[in-house]
């Protein structure tokens, strides 16, 4: 049987770099415990209890409790946690994942990393080959730039701004 995932599972895992299941499993690996921490903190957050959650990742009640208490730990003190929680929480503000090749379809919103400026930039796929993609400027329509699917780069060679990080997520 296959699990579902949903998109807070899906962008916390892609931003902790661990596999969904990582964030059901028994493992007790860091990675892969903060990134439950946060998903307990975000579920509860939105409304769900703690038995929900819970049951939602095979954790008693009071194990959530505790994760929820250690995510607002982690992220007070340790600045890469915080930096993943302020990650994974713009992402799923803005219904955007990391990306993902096997995402990736005609029509979908992308984003590049942000330029010297900070400036990041939006286009949509206009079209998908076996190797490459073909994004379309929002900012300047009829601009096209070309990217690797295995990598969303311009190049294999360096990266550039015009990298695509962000997809929408389906």
């Amino acid at each position: 049987m296959e699990t579902q995932y949903d998109l807070i599972d899906i962008v916390i895992a892609r931003i902790f770099d661990i596999d969904p299941a990582m964030l059901r499993a028994e493992t007790r690996k860091e990675r892969a415990a903060f990134a439950r921490f946060l998903a307990f903190r975000l579920r509860s957050e939105s409304g769900m209890n703690t038995v929900e959650i819970g049951r939602l990742y095979h954790r008693d009640q009071e194990t959530v409790r505790r994760g929820i208490r250690k995510a607002a730990e982690l992220e007070q003190y340790d600045k890469g946690f915080r930096a993943r929680c302020h990650s994974v929480i713009r992402m799923l503000d803005e219904g955007m994942i990391p990306y993902d090749p096997s995402k990736l379809s005609v029509g979908q919103t992308v984003r590049t990393r942000p330029d010297s400026a900070g400036i990041s930039r939006l286009g949509i796929v206009t079209r998908v080959s076996e190797e490459t993609f073909t994004v379309e400027s929002f900012e300047n329509p009829g601009y096209h730039t070309t990217h690797r699917i295995e990598s969303g780069r311009l190049s294999s060679q360096f990266e550039t701004s015009l990298d695509i990080v962000l997809i929408q997520a389906l």
